[in-house]
């Protein structure tokens, strides 16, 4: 489905359906707002450093919002960790509090830790990348991260039976592995 420049995958219908539907804890709310905020920081980012939205994409794998900046230095750096970074104030700003303001916080958290892992397609990958001159050093640190991600979360599945970063890190390694392959050939 295509409204103008913004680009919203079946997949993610599924996903957002999925979890509005199933979720009873308040949590989905809670990750939807996390996932604004530093949706956000970036469009901030990006408007305050002179660039443009090209292009937004909500996909099974996240939202993407591809923007005039990419690729020029210190500023893609700094529109990549913008969304981190306003994710992380946010957890501090409503840490401590009860309930739906506590997932809140929680929810930006971990998803401003996690985007800034330096794998495909997160932001910590982006950052990197800006500063890391060689592309096959950038993609072997990604599918090693990617890697390790995956075995963190078997082992946390394995321990609690929470299989979200299991998931993430076997979507991660699987789109680093065919990444790699393409750069290898």
């Amino acid at each position: 489905m295509r409204f103008g420049r913004l680009r919203i995958g079946a997949g993610f219908a599924l996903m957002f359906s999925a979890f509005y539907f199933f979720d009873r804890s308040g949590a989905f709310a809670a990750l939807v707002f996390a996932c604004a905020a530093h949706e956000a920081g970036h469009i901030a980012a990006i408007r305050f450093l002179g660039g443009r939205i090209t292009e937004a994409e909500l996909s099974l794998c996240g939202a993407c919002i591809r923007h005039s900046l990419e690729g020029k230095g210190k500023k893609d750096a700094a529109v990549a960790a913008a969304g981190p970074a306003v994710n992380i104030l946010c957890a501090a700003l409503f840490a401590g509090s009860s309930d739906l303001p506590a997932l809140f916080s929680a929810a930006s958290l971990l998803l401003g830790c996690f985007n800034l892992l330096p794998a495909h397609p997160l932001d910590g990958w982006r950052i990197l990348k800006c500063f890391l001159k060689s592309e096959k050093a950038s993609a072997v640190l990604s599918l090693i991260t990617a890697g390790l991600t995956a075995a963190l979360g078997a082992v946390l599945f394995v321990r609690s039976g929470s299989v979200s970063l299991l998931l993430s890190g076997c979507m991660l390694a699987l789109r680093q592995s065919v990444m790699y392959n393409n750069k290898t050939d």
